[in-house]
Order: structure tokens, then sequence, then C-alpha cells
């Protein structure tokens, strides 16, 4: 059984790291945002409903995974899909 401080110790550790990695991605965030701005001269920009869908595909599914042949990568998709 680990010890209350130690465990406390931990709890703190994580948390700072976790704050830490959350600040390191909105600087991202942000940066790429005033990056994006200045490369489309503050006009807003306007996606279709297909852009979104392949948008959100290659965000949320394509990021995370490498496909390994073209049948990995309909059945990651088709999953991605009926989620």
């Amino acid at each position: 059984m680990i010890d209350v401080s130690v465990r406390r110790l931990l709890l703190l550790t994580v948390t700072g790291w976790l704050d830490r990695r959350e600040r390191e991605a909105l600087a991202y965030l942000i940066e790429e945002n005033r990056l994006l701005r200045r490369q489309v001269g503050g006009r807003r920009l306007r996606f279709t409903d297909d852009e979104r869908f392949v948008r959100s595909i290659k965000e949320e599914c394509l990021d995370r995974m490498i496909p390994l042949g073209e049948r990995h990568f309909r059945r990651a998709v088709t999953e991605f899909v009926e989620h």
C-alpha cells in the first residue's frame, strides 16, 4: 500500500505535468491561429460539409494511427463514420 504522502506527491507531479502540457498545447494553438489569420488576411474561412468531414477524419481518426494498406484505411474510416 502506498503511503498517503507519496500518493499526494505523485498526484501533484502528474497534475503539474499535465498542466504544463496543456499550457504548451494552448501556446501552440494560439501561434497556429495567429499564423493562419495572417495567411488568410483576416477573412473568415468557410468550409463545405465535405471539407469538414474530411478534416474531421484527418484530425480525429488518421492523426492517431498509420493505416497499413488500403483495407486498413477503409476499415478505420468506416469505424469512424459509424461511431
